[in-house]
């Protein structure tokens, strides 16, 4: 299975393209996620946001990441990963409630709509 993510850079508040980011993964003694932004600046510090694709797509055929805000039946929910579970989760934005990603969200993601993420659309949030 291919892991994909798409990349959140807080200082230009974007997601990042492909032509313009590299991806190092360095394992060892000392592990680090290296990003070369434009063939030319080198940044290990937190400004950027990893979301993993959930390889889950949605009712328009679009993937799902953590992070996304999607709607089933009237309810808004958002993606996010759980320490608790030690997996992803999906979060109802009224309530707060969470709930666990299983054979129930596969079956049913043909008929959930994704609507944003909450980088892109933090105006979801406060629905």
């Amino acid at each position: 299975m291919e892991h994909k993510y798409r990349v959140w850079d807080k200082l230009r508040k974007e997601y990042l393209s492909a032509g313009t980011v590299s991806i190092e993964i360095h394992r060892g003694k000392n592990p680090c996620v290296k990003i070369i932004l434009d063939n030319a600046m080198e940044v290990k510090d937190n400004r950027f946001i990893f979301e993993k694709c959930l390889n889950i797509k949605d009712k328009n055929d679009q993937e799902l990441y953590k992070g996304d805000i999607f709607k089933h039946n009237k309810t808004l929910y958002f993606i996010e990963w759980s320490d608790t579970i030690l997996g992803f989760c999906f979060i109802d934005i009224t309530d707060k409630r969470n709930y666990r990603f299983g054979d129930w969200f596969t079956r049913v993601a043909k008929y959930i709509e994704k609507l944003g993420n909450i980088n892109n659309n933090p105006e979801l949030m406060e629905e």
